[in-house]
């Protein structure tokens, strides 16, 4: 049985899909980060519950400024879209100018930001 679910996060997206435990995200974000947003994901998923797979569409604020937040449910891999340099400096640049900091490891290092155990898978659009 195949469960979808639209979560009402507000001006953003979060995305779920449940396959017979197997779970999947669709980014994770929202526009302001308000505490009803972590209580949204704390009740999507159990305690000690994983993540199998999330996706990351895109670096947009509202798509990824709660995977921080996401990390607590153990991510076992990560498939996001690979950055050309110029595209990671203009990102950095930018979340540093209004003071989003939190957002900018996710794809200087997704490495480091979600640890040994995660699989990073980076897709290229081949536009280089």
């Amino acid at each position: 049985m195949i469960q979808r679910i639209f979560h009402p996060i507000g001006q953003g997206a979060f995305y779920s899909e449940r396959h017979d435990g197997f779970n999947i995200v669709y980014d994770c974000g929202e526009l302001y980060r308000s505490k009803r947003s972590e209580r949204l994901v704390d009740n999507s998923f159990n305690l000690g519950e994983s993540i199998d797979i999330l996706f990351i569409s895109h670096f947009d604020a509202d798509h990824v400024n709660r995977i921080s937040y996401l990390r607590k449910f153990n991510i076992k891999k990560v498939i996001m879209p690979a950055l050309h340099n110029d595209e990671k400096v203009f990102l950095n640049h930018f979340y540093q100018s209004i003071g989003r900091n939190e957002i900018i490891p996710i794809f200087e290092n997704p490495k480091s930001f979600f640890g040994d155990d995660t699989d990073i898978i980076e897709v290229n659009d081949n536009k280089y």
